[in-house]
């Protein structure tokens, strides 16, 4: 399977990318537990899903904005 939308359907890296911004915002709406593991894992499918359609300007903006999250997490969560 790739994350080659059929007929007008999102990609998938951005279904995952949309589930990690999601788990990020839950964590400011205090549930924490387990959402950081979320974000790693919905991230980290966004981007292996980028990059294997090619998308190398996409797997950029991923990891970047991932490398922000993590930052924010350390300095807030930890």
């Amino acid at each position: 399977m790739t994350g080659t939308p059929a007929d007008g359907e999102k990609p998938s890296y951005l279904k995952w990318e949309a589930l990690g911004e999601q788990a990020y915002d839950e964590m400011y709406d205090g549930h924490v537990n387990g959402r950081w593991s979320d974000i790693k894992e919905y991230f980290g499918f966004a981007i292996l899903d980028a990059r294997r359609d090619g998308l190398l300007d996409e797997v950029e903006r991923l990891e970047k904005r991932f490398d922000h999250i993590r930052k924010v997490v350390r300095s807030q969560f930890s």
